[in-house]
């Protein structure tokens, strides 16, 4: 892969761990293709599900992946874009609370629940160097940061996920259809404000721990 347009800014040499991308839909489709774009090749994708015809209005994939694992498809589409990743990307089913981690954790999985299990049980790793959290609802996106060398770090994330999946549905809408509602714009705008942070933190650059964006609003807050 050609990596002329950005190898001075980012070099993927300096990734020396293993990306875990966990939840293979909106969202961590988008980050996915944006690691690999910069060339990033050992990276870990999970998800149990499928693709379905209403993914493909705010996910990576097209009308082709229909009927197949979200993994397997994101891995088809990142192929295409650096072919090199054939031996480097591992495709995984569902991450559960004990399922070992280490490296650049991006918790992309759209369940709070699973989300904070995987922080519970990984509070003690020493093998993670940072988890990146993502969030959305229509309107608006989160991305949270936190340094898994620092306990401060741990335990505001862990304090940040302090509410339940029922509740977090509550405070999103849906379509007459029972569809979650969400919107391309957003979920692009969040998957590259993480990355952006990621990209920082690799260049030993300022990195925030919690990134606000809501594309709509022109709004935007990083603290």
């Amino acid at each position: 892969m050609d990596l002329n347009k950005s190898r001075d800014f980012f070099d993927p040499n300096n990734v020396n761990k293993q990306c875990h991308v966990i939840g293979c839909g909106s969202i961590g489709s988008n980050v996915a293709e944006l690691l690999v774009r910069y060339g990033i090749k050992n990276i870990t994708l999970w998800d149990m599900d499928i693709v379905e015809s209403h993914n493909i209005a705010n996910q990576l994939f097209t009308e082709e992946h229909i009927g197949k694992k979200k993994t397997e498809a994101l891995a088809e589409i990142l192929y295409n874009i650096n072919p090199e990743t054939k031996n480097t990307i591992t495709l995984k089913g569902e991450c559960t609370p004990t399922t070992v981690l280490n490296g650049y954790v991006f918790m992309c999985v759209d369940n709070v629940e699973v989300r904070k299990a995987i922080v519970d049980n990984n509070i003690y790793n020493g093998a993670i160097e940072a988890i990146f959290d993502f969030r959305t609802t229509l309107l608006q996106g989160q991305c949270y940061y936190a340094d898994w060398h620092k306990m401060l770090d741990k335990k505001s994330l862990q304090t940040s996920l302090n509410f339940s999946h029922d509740e977090a549905k509550k405070n999103t809408p849906v379509s007459a259809c029972g569809f979650e509602l969400s919107v391309s714009p957003v979920v692009r705008m969040t998957a590259q404000m993480g990355i952006v942070n990621f990209t920082n933190l690799i260049n030993t650059q300022e990195v925030k721990h919690l990134i606000i964006c809501e594309p709509y609003s022109y709004f935007f807050e990083a603290m």
